[in-house]
């Protein structure tokens, strides 16, 4: 079984190799940015980006698929109401498959955490919220898949990893809050070689292979 994986943002192309006529999907979109204090209230970590584990999808040996990392959103910043809010994760997409990018924290008082989508849990490894400071001016956790911590106005917030949302919290306490980026694993074997007669006059010759080794097996017409 072979696997191929892509855990950084952007824009890439896979060629399907031969004889390989479906892989089986892992997918997370990427996590929403956490968002930043507003007038010395609680707000909201980043919701995690919506997940595909485990789909089988079909395809054709020899064509080229185009794969999309989504990037992790922006965590807000201080300024305006609008600033505040933490932005959208970017979709994650494999040929036709398309999965949704985790939204930004809110900014409505008490939204301490973002949870949204599906959690992962065997083919992305194991995952964790992200933990409060509990104290002042503290911002939401993030959401599933190892959220970000949030931060407060003495602690770092913490960006999310693996398509998780990023911590909210006060700027005052430095640290990203960004929303992770997606992630994309694909595992896949090859279909056996088929059997294609050879005729030599009356004799046909059949070669089989397994592994590295060549066998010939033998009929007399």
């Amino acid at each position: 079984m072979s696997t191929k994986t892509w855990s950084s943002a952007g824009t890439f192309s896979w060629v399907v190799p031969d004889r390989v006529t479906s892989v089986t999907l892992c997918m997370i979109a990427a996590g929403g940015g956490g968002a930043e204090n507003y007038s010395d209230a609680r707000y909201g970590g980043g919701y995690n980006g919506d997940m595909y584990q485990d789909k089988v999808y079909t395809t054709t040996p020899g064509s080229t698929i185009t794969v999309v990392v989504g990037k992790g959103g922006a965590a807000g910043t201080t300024g305006s109401v609008a600033n505040n809010k933490g932005k959208y994760g970017g979709d994650s997409k494999f040929g036709t498959l398309t999965r949704d990018g985790g939204k930004g924290g809110g900014i409505t008082q008490g939204s301490y955490k973002g949870t949204g989508g599906t959690r992962p849990s065997n083919c992305m490894g194991t995952f964790k919220d992200g933990t409060s400071p509990g104290n002042n001016f503290w911002g939401g956790q993030g959401g599933f898949a190892n959220g970000g911590n949030a931060g407060d106005n003495t602690k770092a917030r913490k960006p999310g990893s693996r398509g998780s949302g990023g911590g909210g919290g006060d700027t005052r306490g430095g640290g990203d809050g960004k929303g992770g980026d997606g992630y994309i694993k694909i595992t896949y074997t090859q279909d056996p070689i088929p059997f294609e007669p050879i005729y030599v006059g009356t004799e046909q010759i059949r070669e089989v292979r397994i592994g590295a080794t060549k066998m010939k097996e033998f009929k007399i017409g």
